[in-house]
């Protein structure tokens, strides 16, 4: 089991780190829409290629941004490719110049659509620092301006043009933004957060992509139910006769788990808490004396603390293959292993836990799962050397309420 759990977090380390296709479009620069699946690698800069494939059993196709006009991941990421205005002065201390003008240059460029609306934002990252684009929906791309540059003394100016910009275009609106335009800064939560405000004075659809970039990780909440199916079996040094066998053992799980969703929602790490029905089963054994039997009964109750990691692989939209391994604490309460004939003075002990592994779906916030544990949920003997072998799984299904 424990090279089984070693291999599944290795098997998810590189799924998350490779498997990145999403459902996508792309627009071709003669007009063809067409939709697939898109490498989605959190672009720190601005994409200059993307990574394609029209189904997940194609070869992979390279397309330079040059042979596009659009395309997009789901309904949270939108590229919009154009030639624009784009200011090359580096924002970089040690690059600064005395030249309070921005350096133009005519660049054909991916820009990430922040804001869409009468007003859209957009969002373009590369070496030399961040710009910001605004347009009309029958407008051209604008430039807004903002520069650092060195004054008298070496220090740094600041060329704030772009509020000059946004006052003119929000002309109309102009009483209600006031006091918006005076703390205004250049950064994406401050222009998207007045650019949406305008668009809903002007009675505009204002729809904001922000909230992909803003969410580095995730957390959610889920709750669960299920049923836990249990083998368990003790043999008794020097008496052969007195080894029970509890096959079988059904019980109820219930529970609860916070789960921390990185590296673009492909990788888990979640903790929980589960209490389990309490366990009371008797079997018949057989004697040393023929025709005798007499009574073991196992009884025992136990909650459960665990750990883990988890992997997400997309199949079809909103369908999610998950795989998950783990450890787990258990709490054992009230254990006893009785006979009605023979007398035992055995020295039990909860175990430290187990490790699992486990597998199942998920769509949208409902998931099923089946998990596995190792050989190490009963408790053992001590003082005998009494020897436990168990299996155990358990049948999951849950919500996520956050």
């Amino acid at each position: 089991m424990r090279n089984t759990i070693l291999l599944t977090c290795i098997f998810l380390f590189f799924q998350t780190i490779h498997s990145q296709y999403e459902n996508g479009y792309i627009v071709t620069a003669n007009g063809e829409n067409k939709f697939g699946l898109i490498k989605n690698q959190n672009w720190n800069n601005n994409p200059e290629r993307i990574y394609f494939k029209t189904n997940p059993e194609t070869p992979e196709q390279v397309i330079e941004i040059s042979r596009l006009t659009e395309f997009g991941i789901g309904n949270d990421i939108k590229f919009v490719i154009s030639q624009v205005d784009l200011d090359m002065s580096s924002d970089k201390i040690g690059n600064l110049t005395r030249d309070k003008k921005p350096i133009f240059e005519k660049k054909s460029i991916a820009l990430r659509k922040l804001i869409e609306g009468t007003i859209s934002l957009f969002e373009y990252q590369f070496s030399n620092g961040t710009r910001y684009y605004v347009k009309k929906a029958d407008g051209d791309f604008e430039a807004l301006v903002f520069k650092k540059y060195l004054v008298s003394g070496n220090r740094v100016g600041i060329n704030e043009h772009y509020k000059q910009q946004l006052s003119l275009l929000f002309s109309d609106k102009s009483s209600e933004l006031q006091k918006d335009l005076e703390r205004l800064s250049y950064s994406r939560k401050s222009l998207s957060k007045i650019i949406s405000k305008y668009n809903l004075l002007s009675n505009s659809n204002n729809i904001s992509y922000t909230e992909k970039i803003r969410s580095k990780a995730k957390l959610h909440i889920a709750v669960f139910g299920g049923l836990e199916q249990t083998s368990v079996s003790y043999q008794f040094p020097n008496v052969a006769t007195l080894n029970p066998s509890f096959d079988d053992i059904s019980r109820s799980i219930l529970g609860a788990e916070l789960e921390l969703l990185v590296l673009n929602n492909k990788l888990g790490i979640f903790s929980g808490y589960s209490i389990k029905s309490e366990v009371s089963e008797s079997v018949v054994i057989q004697t040393s004396v023929e025709d005798i039997t007499q009574t073991a009964t196992l009884s025992f109750n136990n909650n459960t603390v665990f750990f883990g990691a988890r992997g997400y692989i997309p199949t079809v939209k909103n369908l999610n293959l998950v795989i998950n391994a783990g450890i787990t604490v258990e709490t054992v309460n009230n254990f006893s292993l009785t006979f009605d004939l023979s007398l035992i003075e055995e020295n039990f002990k909860r175990n430290s836990g187990s490790e699992f592994f486990g597998i199942g779906l998920e769509y949208k916030k409902v998931f099923a799962e089946a998990r596995f544990f190792s050989n190490r949920m009963f408790a053992e003997n001590v003082s005998n050397s009494v020897s436990v072998d168990n299996s155990n799984v358990n049948f999951r299904l849950g919500y996520k309420i956050l």
